[in-house]
């Protein structure tokens, strides 16, 4: 799913006076904020970097809007037309209304005057913080960050872009066609609506990618045979082919959770079993042999024991439950669990 274009740099909003406390509990803000305490060297790192922030204030935000969290994206892409300096000193001079939560992050970032690559700069804006009586501002600290490893929109699309394209398939199995398709998901959350210019380009890609799968090979047969017939133009879209790519994955997902569910239905039948055996009488290590049952050494005797007959055991195990090879050792353990809570029958 592509996302929109942004607004870079949008400060014209703001929170109205007095009315900060209603975007965070003060009261808790302190231990439940935990901010990164190093800072990024790449442009790799920046991203994650900006990520844990997110994060932090995410847990904090108790708006509906999350006001919190747009309030620190205002730094994630500084515009390529404003200098640095005008960027800092705007962030300074205005929090939007989210003055304390601002001053309390500045007043943490005080420990990276040490880094190799912020730490002059963060050291020199808070001297002038002092000289000038004023607290520093935690977004001007982050905007010196953000602003170092910022990239041109352009060169931002076209890095996305050679990275979709450089995504490779090996459709000779579901669970690799799966990791393919998240792989490209993720690749559109780095691109925006218009960002492909070449549609017929993009299926092509697509259709080199998945033609091979044996999932979908009724819809590649359909494709080949609409050829160039304008009624069945659909067929050769991205839509088309990444939207029956997506079913037929989504179906294999049923296939996979009604098989796990059979093997925890047996599975759950045996702990039944289990529990439904009196406890002094359940199988142990220590035990000892009577006739064909097995009870446990225990001070108490049973007063008698019964003896059941093999058919005794379809009730236990149900008589619609497959009994082939592969569930024959499961249905024997549950079989003699419950011979032991029949046999043994204790006094009273």
């Amino acid at each position: 799913m592509k996302r929109e274009g942004i607004i870079l740099f949008n400060t014209t909003w703001r929170v109205g006076e007095g009315n900060e406390r209603l975007c965070y509990k003060m009261k808790e803000f302190e231990a439940k904020l935990k901010l990164p305490k190093w800072l990024p060297q790449s442009h790799a790192a920046a991203i994650r970097w900006f990520r844990e922030h997110l994060r932090a204030f995410q847990k904090i935000d108790i708006t509906k809007g999350l006001v919190l969290v747009e309030w620190l994206r205002v730094i994630e892409n500084s515009p390529m037309g404003i200098h640095k300096r005008d960027i800092i000193q705007k962030l300074h001079d205005d929090a939007q209304g989210i003055d304390l939560l601002d001053r309390y992050w500045g007043s943490e970032c005080y420990g990276y005057i040490r880094d190799s690559i912020f730490g002059v700069e963060m050291a020199a804006y808070f001297q002038w913080c002092e000289e000038n009586r004023c607290a520093p501002s935690g977004r001007a600290c982050a905007a010196m960050v953000t602003h170092r490893f910022r990239k041109r929109p352009d060169a931002a699309r076209i890095t996305a872009l050679k990275a979709l394209w450089a995504i490779k398939c090996n459709a000779n199995s579901f669970q690799n066609v799966a990791f393919f398709v998240s792989k490209v998901r993720l690749a559109f959350q780095h691109l925006c609506v218009g960002d492909i210019y070449d549609e017929e380009y993009a299926y092509d890609w697509l259709w080199q990618n998945l033609k091979d799968f044996a999932g979908i090979k009724k819809f590649v047969d359909k494709i080949i045979s609409a050829r160039d017939d304008p009624r069945k133009a659909y067929r050769r879209t991205w839509n088309y082919l990444g939207g029956v790519t997506k079913e037929v994955l989504s179906h294999k997902k049923i296939d996979a959770n009604d098989e796990n569910y059979v093997k925890s239905f047996i599975a759950d039948m045996v702990r039944v079993a289990l529990m439904a055996c009196p406890p002094i009488y359940r199988i142990l290590p220590k035990t000892r042999t009577r006739g064909r049952v097995k009870v446990q050494a225990t001070k108490v005797r049973p007063s008698r024991i019964r003896r059941v007959g093999q058919e005794k055991e379809k009730e236990m195990v149900g008589i619609h439950i497959n009994t082939n090879p592969s569930n024959m050792s499961t249905l024997k353990l549950a079989a003699s669990m419950w011979r032991v809570s029949q046999l043994v029958k204790p006094r009273g």
